[in-house]
């Protein structure tokens, strides 16, 4: 299991560490700290953002260039799981 608290530290009391130790009685468990505002971009995104294919296929998309359309949900799946020639 895997839970995100945001919160500032004047919230960090003794119940908050009360509560971490019910949501995870007598487990080893692992705390990073680290800032956060508005402006944060995620692990994911930055991520996403470095694969210049992905990239190329949202820029194709805007452009609605390079686009695959199915009628149905079995075409697509046929399509998905038919290996390229």
């Amino acid at each position: 299991m895997q839970s995100i608290y945001k919160l500032n530290t004047k919230e960090l009391t003794s119940a908050f560490i009360l509560s971490l130790k019910n949501a995870y009685p007598d487990r080893n468990i692992e705390i990073t700290v680290r800032e956060y505002g508005e402006t944060d971009i995620s692990d994911e995104t930055e991520y996403l953002l470095k694969d210049t294919a992905l990239c190329k296929s949202v820029e194709n998309a805007k452009r609605g260039s390079s686009l695959v359309t199915f009628e149905t949900l079995d075409d697509a799946i046929h399509y998905a799981t038919t290996p390229a020639t």
